[in-house]
């Protein structure tokens, strides 16, 4: 039996015998890994400029010429990503949590996919554009390397082929142009966008902004970015008169309306106001009450006045018929005294102050007049000159030509009241209660926690140049309309 040390030094032999063949042997191994290696590295890269390539362009996309709306991005994916880092994005997820995986879950019902920022980007690219043409809705892309290896595929095995080029995929169109991908549910908005007359959208200066190009009444051009908190800039197609004097009437009521509008020209803003209150139950309401208001004010109520606050204070919703208040204080250096009262008026006094009120639907609705000295008061019901006759603030000094600010917090509690006393009555079709509270209120209170939206604006371009976004409320559980 052979000791120990004469296996060790045996076993030492033998391996110095055979190593110099395995070493040998496993260099050309060792460089066909580093070669393969190499190979895919540089696959890569090619693969990825190549991705980068097709997703690059000068253009953010097409759209049908007689579209009413068109939002286009430069890099969507960013601006997703941004806004997702903001303290408005956490401020309505603590408010409506299920809010935002509601959406995520019907987007990854329609593509099976869950989408978010990065894969976004994978998929599409980083251009978009979204167009409303003839009640329709569609998007235009520029995706890369994925998106068109796939659709190769789907086209060889003959899926989904519609004629005209276009292509049918589960409920939406699709066409390519110019390495856009254009989607819709609808063929005709998918047909105009390829048209020789569709619009080339181009792309937005910021690519963390998304641009915004209105066609309705009145017209704007609105670049919004999203940051810390989102901000707006650009153009609306107003004919405003320019000031040589800071406006002093912001901020003079003494509580936050609903809706406040400063500056010069009464008269022509009441219109201006009437078409900007969005869209909500009872909001028609509200419009016509502007409208009214306008017709029914006496002949040069705005007389001899330079400067004015109107005020939607709220909307009372204590019964059916949702009222609106509205309150506009008006101020001039020589004020020529209160207009002669309508016929039917009737004379009254608050607080010291003569002045009228002409009754429409009893103390809910009626126009009140008074003046003092340097001010001249109009109200839409009495107790709300009764509260404000001489007790306007200080206003804010403001070089601005008009400033407006709509309390979203306020809103979101009356557009709740309406919304779900028009689901208990059943007015809204095919949606009763419990279809309200899963998915208007949830966006209602998303809709709350932006806080307030403040604009500036002034004379210029033909219209005027509008800047500012949304500021915090320091109270958010204080609102100033019922929310029942």
């Amino acid at each position: 039996m052979l000791s120990r040390p004469i296996v060790a030094e045996l076993s030492k032999a033998e391996s110095q015998r055979i190593s110099p063949h395995k070493s040998a042997n496993s260099r050309p191994r060792k460089l066909r890994r580093w070669i393969a290696l190499g190979a895919a590295v540089a696959a890569f890269a090619l693969l990825y400029l190549l991705d980068a390539r097709m997703k690059s362009s000068d253009l953010a996309g097409f759209a049908p010429k007689d579209s009413t709306l068109v939002v286009s991005s430069a890099d969507a994916p960013r601006v997703w990503r941004n806004l997702e880092s903001s303290d408005t994005y956490a401020r309505v997820m603590e408010a409506a949590p299920q809010l935002l995986p509601g959406l995520v879950l019907e987007g990854r019902k329609a593509s099976g996919i869950r989408w978010t920022p990065a894969r976004w980007s994978t998929w599409f690219g980083e251009r978009l554009v979204v167009a409303r043409y003839q009640e329709q809705t569609g998007v235009c892309v520029r995706p890369g390397v994925l998106l068109r290896v796939a659709h190769f595929f789907l086209g060889l095995s003959g899926a989904g082929d519609g004629g005209e080029g276009l292509y049918r995929v589960g409920g939406a169109v699709l066409a390519w142009r110019d390495g856009f991908l254009i989607a819709s549910a609808s063929p005709a908005y998918v047909r105009a966008a390829l048209s020789e007359t569709s619009q080339r959208i181009n792309l937005p200066g910021d690519s963390s902004s998304v641009f915004f190009d209105w066609r309705g009444e009145p017209a704007c051009l609105l670049t919004l970015r999203a940051g810390e908190t989102l901000s707006v800039q650009g153009w609306v197609d107003f004919d405003l008169a320019a000031r040589d004097a800071p406006l002093t009437m912001v901020g003079t009521w003494p509580e936050e309306p609903l809706l406040e509008v400063a500056g010069s020209s009464a008269e022509e803003l009441i219109d201006l106001v009437a078409a900007l209150v969005p869209e909500y139950p009872g909001s028609e309401l509200v419009r016509q009450a502007f409208e009214e208001l306008d017709d029914e004010l006496p002949a040069r109520w705005a007389e001899g006045t330079n400067e004015f606050s109107l005020a939607l204070i709220s909307v009372d919703t204590s019964e059916f018929l949702a009222v609106p208040e509205i309150a506009i204080a008006l101020r001039g250096e020589s004020l020529l005294p209160l207009l002669r009262p309508p016929p039917d008026s009737i004379r009254y006094e608050w607080s010291g102050v003569t002045g009228w009120f002409q009754p429409w639907l009893g103390e809910k609705m009626s126009v009140c007049a008074a003046s003092t000295p340097d001010l001249r008061f109009f109200t839409s019901q009495e107790p709300a000159m009764a509260r404000y006759i001489g007790r306007l603030q200080e206003g804010r000094a403001t070089e601005s030509d008009l400033v407006v600010s709509f309390d979203l917090q306020h809103f979101s509690s009356i557009a709740k009241t309406l919304v779900r006393r028009a689901a208990e009555h059943q007015l809204l079709p095919r949606q009763n209660l419990d279809d309200v509270e899963e998915g208007a209120v949830p966006m209602l209170d998303a809709i709350a926690q932006l806080g307030r939206l403040r604009l500036e604006a002034r004379a210029g371009g033909g219209g005027m140049l509008v800047r500012g976004g949304l500021e915090a409320i320091d109270d958010p559980s204080s609102t100033g309309g019922a929310d029942s």
